[in-house]
């Protein structure tokens, strides 16, 4: 359980956490002198970013081979254990080391928790970087006693489960809540539903009956009262004036007019006439719904 722990630490790039006692920097940090700090290009300015779900700090770095990379840091890592990180990412990183403003190399059993609000310059070959830390969220990350970078990285990641269970449980109960006061909208909104339905279908079967009265109505004047040479020209003005009224529709509802259409026009304002009747506001209903996605997507990523 343990290997799978790390190899997935690893592969989404997250540092290790431990803690240690100062102690000398590592072999390929040891050569960097403040010569050589010195003589390095200034490069772009990292912005490490707080991220409020885990209490992690997120920080981008400009690596030489494989590019901007982002690395988690936590107060209970060392500055050691994130420079072994980013020489373990990218295989062109042939020198690295982290100075204060003074240009005093800073040991790597530093604990990152010692460096907020400092600002530091990361050494990567030949190029160095600013950045500062900003101030780690205390209820996320403990200080870990002193130990090997692989119980380091083993309490890193029992941080994050830890994390990750309290950010699951808040949603749960968030998702428990908006359930909870979904349910009697919901009651309303599926009967609103069904009546709006139902009054829609009546007004298509209205429509129809008229029709038939127009058709029966015409038909008598056409063929008992009057002839069809009277009636032809009356026709062609129902016709007309009944395009007008389609086309009167459409100006008002940016919708061209079919029988789907108007129905469904219909069933929708019946449906808020009837909801607004029973005390249901449509705005609350879809925020809520809004919310319940929103939270239930975090969810499923976690």
């Amino acid at each position: 359980m343990a290997a799978r722990l790390l190899l997935l630490a690893a592969r989404t790039r997250v540092p290790a956490v431990a803690g240690r006692n100062f102690m000398a920097a590592p072999t390929w940090a040891r050569f960097m002198s403040s010569g050589t700090f010195q003589a390095a290009s200034q490069g772009t300015e990292l912005v490490p970013v707080l991220s409020e779900d885990t209490g992690f700090v997120r920080m981008v770095v400009p690596l030489p081979s494989t590019g901007n990379t982002r690395f988690s840091l936590t107060p209970s890592s060392t500055l050691g254990l994130f420079l072994d990180d980013i020489k373990r990412e990218d295989d062109g990183v042939v020198s690295i080391g982290v100075f204060n403003e003074e240009g005093i190399a800073i040991a790597s059993n530093t604990p990152l928790s010692e460096l907020e609000a400092e600002p530091v310059q990361l050494l990567i070959n030949d190029r160095k970087y600013t950045f500062e830390l900003p101030e780690f969220a205390t209820a996320v990350s403990t200080p870990v006693a002193s130990g090997s970078p692989l119980s380091g990285r083993l309490e890193q990641t029992l941080q994050l489960l830890e994390a990750q269970h309290s950010k699951r449980q808040h949603l749960m109960a968030e998702i428990s809540q908006i359930k909870d006061e979904l349910k009697p909208l919901e009651d309303i909104r599926a009967e609103c539903q069904v009546k709006a339905h139902d009054s829609g279908k009546k007004l298509a079967w209205v429509g129809l009956g008229v029709m038939g009265l127009q058709f029966g109505f015409l038909a008598r004047l056409t063929w008992f009262e009057y002839s069809w040479d009277l009636m032809e020209p009356v026709t062609y003005f129902i016709t007309t004036g009944t395009q007008m009224l389609f086309m009167c529709y459409y100006l008002i509802s940016q919708r061209e007019y079919t029988y789907e259409v108007v129905q469904e026009r219909a069933e929708l304002k019946s449906f808020y006439n009837r909801a607004k009747a029973q005390g249901m506001s449509i705005e609350r209903y879809n925020q809520l719904k809004d919310k319940l996605s929103d939270y239930e997507n975090q969810l499923k990523q976690l």
